[in-house]
Formats: structure tokens, sequence, C-alpha cells
């Protein structure tokens, strides 16, 4: 089974042009890097790598950065979540799973706002307004 999807995606391949524009027009293939590469072609997976790349950097240095335990936390666990997915996608169709995406969007976009969060002044909260 995996030798005969093997050889179809090699055949697809030689036929791969550099740009693609027939996004799913080749079928079921549940692997995201050669899926990526079908539909997209060399430059699309090109993009795609230079897409992921940032995520990796700013993990790394909102982990380096961060003063509070939380932070670090977070960013060191969205930094392993991301090689786990990047793994995972190996041999199945990750990036495009909602249930796996949202979650990692979210904490994603919670990773780039650290940094800011960091930077804001605490507010005080007069004691009249306090519960």
């Amino acid at each position: 089974m995996l030798a005969q999807s093997e050889e179809r995606i090699n055949t697809r391949l030689n036929k791969v042009a550099l740009v693609r524009y027939d996004v799913t027009t080749y079928g079921f293939l549940d692997t995201q890097f050669p899926r990526v590469l079908i539909d997209t072609g060399p430059v699309g997976l090109a993009v795609f790598v230079w897409l992921i790349r940032p995520l990796f950097v700013i993990a790394r240095k909102t982990y380096r950065r961060a003063s509070d335990p939380l932070f670090r936390a977070l960013s060191l666990v969205f930094w392993q979540d991301l090689f786990g997915m990047l793994g995972h996608s190996v041999g199945c169709n990750t990036f495009i799973i909602v249930g796996i995406m949202e979650p990692f969007s979210f904490l994603a976009a919670m990773i780039v706002k650290i940094p800011e969060i960091q930077g804001a002044k605490a507010v005080t909260v007069p004691e009249e307004a306090a519960i």
C-alpha cells in the first residue's frame, strides 16, 4: 500500500511544474508535504516552509526573553508542539485539520503577544473600585 502510494507520488512529481495552480486535482493523499508539493509545486513548498520558520524564531525569542514562568512554559510548549506537528505532518495532513489548527493558532497568537504583555505597565485598581 505504501509503496503504491509512493509510486503514485513519484510519477506525479515528475510532472510537477515550478508553480502549480490546480489545488486538490490529484485526489486523496494523506500526507502534508507531498500534498503541498503536488498542489503548489516547489515554490509553494518553499512558501510553506517560509511561513513555518518565523514561528520557531518567535517561540525561541519569547522563551529566552520571558521573565514570567507561565510565559516561558507557554512558549516552550508551543515550540515543542510545532516540532511535533511537523513530524506528524510527514504522514498526515496535519495543517488542514481544524481540531488541531484552531488551538494551535490560538497558542501562536498568545506567543506573539507575550512580549507586548510583558512590556505593558500593570494597571492599579483604585480602592473604591475594588470589590
